[in-house]
């Protein structure tokens, strides 16, 4: 499951737990995710996937209902919230290229950034269908470009019997996170 938030304040939230509890048709819970994020910055989005639960053969489950929690964590908040992000100042752009991508990331920040996450989105028909992330630091004005494999439609493989990559019309990028802290 692909989430996407998106921070409406006018301040950066040092800390944001999300919890998400799945349940089946019959109210049962079935599954619980929960994750959490530093440095949520202002007018900002965050995208990340949950993990689906699954049955014993590892087959994804699909909930009837999902509760998603989200909650800021005001004491690290007042602590680590206040620090300087840099995520509008990181440039993304793609080349598709035979069955991957080539992602290039460039600071164009002014400082060394030894945090940048970013959330890389293959979209179709205007929406998400698949989320990959990368992770790295770069230095003032660096540029480096990252391979990322086209994913496997694993449906598709599975009828045409052999690998199939998903179908998608562009590839949308969210700086998670850029810090030099």
């Amino acid at each position: 499951m692909i989430v996407y938030l998106t921070n409406n304040n006018d301040y950066n939230i040092g800390s944001l737990d999300v919890d998400a509890k799945f349940y089946d048709e019959n109210g049962n819970n079935v599954g619980d995710d929960s994750n959490t994020f530093l440095d949520f910055v202002s007018d900002g989005n965050y995208v990340y996937t949950v993990d689906l639960p699954h049955d014993s053969d590892y087959n994804n489950y699909v909930p009837d209902k999902i509760d998603l929690s989200i909650k800021v964590d005001k004491e690290y908040q007042d602590v680590v919230g206040s620090g300087t992000l840099y995520n509008d100042k990181v440039a993304t752009s793609y080349t598709k290229s035979g069955d991957e991508i080539e992602v290039t990331i460039k600071n164009n920040s002014g400082v060394e950034l030894n945090t940048v996450d970013i959330a890389v989105m293959f979209i179709k028909n205007g929406k998400p269908i698949y989320v990959d992330d990368i992770s790295g630091y770069l230095e003032v004005g660096e540029s480096e470009t990252v391979s990322i494999d086209i994913p496997e439609d694993w449906e598709a493989s599975e009828n045409a019997d052999k690998d199939v990559l998903i179908d998608f019309d562009s590839v949308e990028f969210v700086v998670n996170r850029a810090s030099a802290e």
